[in-house]
């Protein structure tokens, strides 16, 4: 590294180009980062800190890419302490950490920033650019349009960085920034052969503590439904793995000659280098394999990818490298399915890494994150990555479903930002050398969570990266009552693996047969005269007329009033408007509501009774209380709900014409008056969601016709298939009865699929009204040939 010529600024500032947002720094008086010209050494250090008015190396250093963070004499001022250490032949730079608006240090390199082009920006161009504005790349980072760019000499950070904010060219600019000591585990002083009671507890004791019997995320009923599948990928972006480890190597991508190390560009193998196994541990309890030896992991049968960063001395452009890297190896699988685990921190928000998230989850990527060991309020001390609002913040909980504390001063993170929480304390799993141990953290609490979501896209990658985040949010368990002063604060609670892979309906992997549980015939379908097909049952064909496709469209639930425990419900009161009453519980479809999703608006949707196919609606009243009724589809804002997940437990359901608040109080008789209301930030206007089935449609492989049903009978209405409809006839809510077992009920009519003996082959395939026996049950097991 050449010594630039030496610049003072007086302004830290520049503007985040992703948000139009000025981000200020004030200078810490006590601390700075120094860079060094060629190779430096752990002895050159020390006598740099010797001689200069130094106290010590602080966070730490990194000798490949030569930058150190070292103490002040707090006697000697800033400028005198920079012109002090300029003097020594071997510095190249120095600059004060920074303290942003949070109130964070943040150390960035004096002598390099990171620039982000815009796509359509080729890299001759780019950099044609950088050297037109007096830079010279550093690193071609392998983000397309990504570099680390030289400060030109004479030129300050902060200046260099607004100048190359203003080019309209660039996507943002930002200085390059080092984590130091990022990794979330800590190391108990007294590890011991513990085993993985976050997979199950029994109230085992683990590292001298013992457990609360249940307190896990009930994993063995989860890998009675699947263990996982190999074309679901864990990325684990950390220190890299124990790559021949026996209970990692069956489990690990082959990487072909593809570079996995985004820590040290001379090495292509993200080999576990780590004192502290932290990547390895990582790897363990996400995926370790199912082969009777050792450990095993939440999906053993996934596979995993682990991408090696730095997690004492990195930088953090290197770790948005490895997050966009992700994203292409899914553009380029689109049959594999891919989630991310990042047990690590960053000291602020970075443009870079934000932006590569983003990116990720626009990918149809589960993106999981710790949230923290800093036992903080992250709602006012924000932990990043953990509080972007993409990513699955994960808290750390003991044996005993508590929030996690790991040493005298270091405990989980907590607030609103927090998703969900899993087990973080007394850890056992991988670790290098072929080993095993113990460790702790939010680092040991998120990969139980990206596993879980492996598992349930395993059982159906037809879902969403949203859908799959959303089982794992509404299948945990409460554990307010263990966490008397973090209520609401924990997320939505423990994640249960069984409820949530329960939840992720098998249907998938795309085909599908459909077998009637009384006689064990197949839904068949064959070409008939005229517009409908003949749907039948017939023996096992083993041929795609007795495949089928289900393609998911919507989900159902309950939604039942936090403060009454009584559920939403509607009956006709008159011609137009039925009245929505809350009622214990029926079991019935009079309680059961189709959440249709407003494309563009994740929380709004429409909510359509299932036992009518009305909506839900509400129109102005005399008095503060506007009634709530349901109407036939209106397809405007008064039937357009808002769902938000409040601290606590619970959403409140917002129209979006009016923005009041759903709500119901008690009445004289067996019904409840459901109304809206303004906001009254209590339970009566906390509701539940719970989830009873999907609505799908279902076509059939042969001919691509959907399967639909019409009414030529008082009894039996005649089940077909045709061309795409789009409506309710062609909707069908699957609601399970037991593993693989499901009623099929069409959304219009409200009747169940059923079949009768009509001639010695075929039987017919018509809907009636419930049965509640084993003619209206259907077995769904997938047949992927």
């Amino acid at each position: 590294m050449t010594r630039p010529e030496v610049s003072s600024e007086a302004q830290y500032n520049y503007v985040d180009k992703t948000n139009g947002h000025g981000v200020s720094f004030t200078p810490k008086p006590d601390e700075a980062m120094v860079t060094f010209q060629g190779l430096a050494s752990e002895t050159a250090i020390n006598e740099i800190v010797a001689a200069a008015p130094l106290l010590s190396v602080s966070q730490g250093f990194n000798l490949d890419h030569g930058f150190a963070a070292v103490y002040l004499d707090p006697a000697v001022t800033m400028d005198t302490a920079a012109r002090s250490l300029a003097e020594q032949p071997i510095v190249a730079n120095s600059i004060p950490v920074m303290i942003d608006e949070n109130g964070a240090s943040r150390y960035f390199l004096p002598d390099e920033f990171t620039v982000q082009f815009r796509h359509e920006i080729d890299s001759t161009r780019a950099e044609a650019i950088i050297e037109e504005n007096g830079g010279a790349v550093v690193v071609r980072q392998r983000t397309p349009g990504y570099y680390t760019v030289a400060v030109p000499a004479g030129h300050g950070l902060f200046e260099t960085i607004r100048e190359f904010a203003e080019l309209t060219e660039v996507a943002f600019a930002e200085p390059s920034e080092v984590s130091f000591n990022s990794a979330l585990a800590y190391i108990p002083d007294d590890p011991d052969f513990g085993r993985l009671w976050g997979l199950r507890n029994t109230g085992q004791t683990v590292n001298g503590t013992a457990g609360t019997a249940g307190a896990d995320i009930a994993i063995a009923d989860a890998w009675d439904l699947t263990r996982g599948d190999p074309d679901i990928v864990i990325a684990v972006i950390d220190t890299g793995a124990d790559l021949d480890h026996d209970d990692l190597q069956a489990n690990i991508l082959d990487r072909g000659t593809e570079d996995w190390d985004f820590s040290d560009a001379a090495d292509r193998v993200p080999e576990d280098e780590n004192s502290g196994s932290h990547g390895t541990h990582v790897c363990g309890t996400v995926a370790a394999v199912d082969n009777a030896v050792g450990v095993i992991g939440v999906a053993p049968r996934c596979r995993l990818m682990p991408l090696r960063i730095n997690l004492t001395a990195g930088q953090n452009q290197n770790r948005a490298d490895a997050i966009n890297y992700v994203s292409a190896q899914a553009t380029a699988h689109p049959n594999r399915r891919y989630v991310i685990n990042c047990s690590w921190r960053m000291n602020g928000d970075h443009a870079g890494v934000r932006t590569a998230i983003e990116n990720a989850v626009d990918n149809n990527i589960v993106v999981v994150f710790a949230a923290g060991n800093d036992g903080v309020n992250t709602d006012t001390s924000p932990q990043f990555p953990g509080v972007y609002p993409q990513v699955i913040a994960v808290a750390a909980l003991d044996q005993q479903d508590r929030r996690g504390t790991f040493s005298a001063t270091q405990s989980s993170n907590f607030g609103t930002n927090v998703d969900v929480a899993a087990p973080g304390v007394n850890i056992w799993s991988t670790t290098r050398n072929n080993t095993h141990g113990l460790l702790g953290g939010t680092s040991m609490a998120a990969p139980h969570v990206a596993g879980l979501a492996a598992l349930i896209w395993s059982r159906n990658t037809a879902m969403t990266n949203q859908r799959v985040r959303q089982i794992i949010e509404e299948s945990c368990d409460n554990i307010d009552e263990v966490n008397p002063g973090f209520v609401g604060m924990l997320g939505r609670g423990r994640i249960n693996a069984h409820a949530a892979v329960d939840l992720a309906i098998q249907t998938v992997r795309g085909r599908c047969t459909i077998q009637q549980r009384s006689n064990y015939r197949f839904l068949d379908a064959y070409t008939s005269q005229g517009e409908d097909f003949a749907a039948v049952t017939r023996p096992a064909q083993n041929n795609d007329s007795q495949r089928w496709m289900l393609l998911p469209v919507a989900s159902v639930y309950t939604i039942q009033q936090k403060s009454s425990g009584r559920f939403l419900d509607a009956h006709e009161t008159s011609s137009r408007d039925f009245a929505a009453v809350t009622r214990p519980a029926q079991n019935n479809d009079s309680q059961r509501w189709v959440y249709w999703r407003i494309p563009g608006d994740a929380d709004t949707a429409t909510l359509q009774q299932v036992s009518t196919g009305r909506f839900l609606d509400a129109h102005t009243s005399a008095d503060n209380n506007f009634a709530v009724v349901t109407r036939p589809a209106q397809h405007n804002d008064s039937q357009r709900w808002t769902s938000l997940f409040q601290a606590g437990g619970g959403y409140t359901v917002q129209q979006k014409s009016s923005l009041r608040f759903l709500d119901a109080y008690t009445s004289d008789d067996n019904d409840f008056a459901v109304v809206t209301r303004p906001a009254q930030q209590n339970d009566t206007q906390r509701w539940v969601y719970t989830h009873v089935g999907f609505v799908y449609s279902i076509q059939h492989v042969r001919n691509n016709r959907f399967l639909d049903a019409h009414g030529n009978s008082d009894k039996d209405f005649a089940v077909v298939t045709r061309s795409d409809q789009d409506n309710d006839s062609q909707r069908w809510v699957l609601l399970p009865f037991n593993n693989d077992t499901f009623t099929i009920q069409q959304l219009s009519s409200r009747r169940f699929i059923d079949a009768h003996q009509s001639t010695a082959r075929d039987f017919a395939v018509v809907t009636r009204p419930a049965q509640n026996n084993d003619t209206q049950r259907w077995v769904i097991r997938e047949d992927p040939i």
